[in-house]
């Protein structure tokens, strides 16, 4: 689906999607009022044999919301990412960022790997009913969002009760809780490098609000600049050009909890206005260092 066209030579950018939410045609008019000409390309039936001419194609699939759609969205998304990017194409984020987004375990395992400082997480199985690997705890799926069956654990007690309450049908995971110094958490968005938010969110007793209310301030100027640091590494480091940091800051400094790389956004929010600025900049001043065609 093609939304408009520029008059002039200008960015021709994609959309990867499986089924357009009010977001990506949000999105899609902040960039064609900036002179791109935007598509939108469903995932399920796209040829990459014809997306050679794309600027860039950004991936807005929520692979960590796959419980919510058919397991072959995922296949084929994969497919699609990892068959652009071998013929060149330009996709952000790309094949790794869509598996860490995919799986928690292999994003901390990635963010591990190369020192950014992450919980420690690893595979939760059913013999492991009496033998906690570390406590306090936090159990969840390896593949969920929006805080799905998140439950933190501080005794013996919960952690069995726990344990055998999780259907195994599913990957589940364990981490070790993290304490936050204060009762907040962070939200830093990165676009293409950049850190252009940064918010504070209360929580209640060290634990996202049950009801999933949370006063929220901007603390983009006063957060400590190591917050920051971290969480553009840790982007880089799981291969997100776009990305949502969820971190705290315990008594020993900032430390990711995860990573959004579709991270969501109100389609009327004045926070689109921004990231399609990002957006366009960078990809602007990536065609020219390309000595793009289309781009004089």
């Amino acid at each position: 689906m093609t939304l408009a066209s520029c008059t002039t030579p200008g960015l021709v950018i994609g959309i990867l999607h499986a089924g357009p939410r009010p977001q990506e045609f949000s999105l899609s008019r902040r960039m064609i009022d900036r002179g791109a000409r935007v598509d939108l390309l469903d995932v399920r039936d796209i040829d990459v044999t014809v997306c050679d001419g794309y600027d860039c194609i950004l991936n807005r699939i929520y692979t960590s919301t796959i419980f919510e759609q058919p397991r072959s969205i995922l296949d084929r998304t994969l497919d699609v990412v990892r068959s652009l990017e071998l013929r060149g194409t330009f996709v952000a984020s790309g094949l790794l960022s869509t598996l860490t987004d995919h799986s928690k375990l292999l994003a901390a395992q990635v963010m591990a790997r190369q020192s950014v400082r992450t919980p420690k997480t690893v595979v939760l199985t059913p013999d492991m009913v009496d033998r906690p690997p570390f406590l306090p705890a936090v159990v969840k799926p390896d593949v969920g969002a929006y805080g799905r069956d998140c439950t933190r654990l501080e005794t013996i007690e919960q952690w069995r009760e726990t344990v055998r309450r999780c259907e195994f049908t599913t990957p589940w995971i364990c981490q070790q809780y993290a304490q936050p110094v204060g009762d907040v958490d962070y939200r830093i968005t990165i676009v293409f490098g950049e850190v252009v938010f940064a918010y504070r969110r209360e929580l209640a007793n060290g634990w996202p609000q049950a009801d999933g209310s949370s006063t929220k301030a901007d603390v983009l100027e006063t957060i400590d600049r190591k917050a920051l640091e971290l969480a553009l590494r840790g982007s880089r480091a799981v291969g997100a050009f776009n990305n949502g940091v969820d971190l705290i800051i315990d008594e020993r400094g900032p430390i990711i909890i995860e990573n959004n790389p579709t991270f969501g956004f109100s389609p009327g929010s004045w926070k689109i206005d921004v990231v399609a600025d990002k957006i366009v900049a960078f990809l602007m001043e990536r065609a020219l260092r390309l000595d793009s065609n289309r781009v004089r």
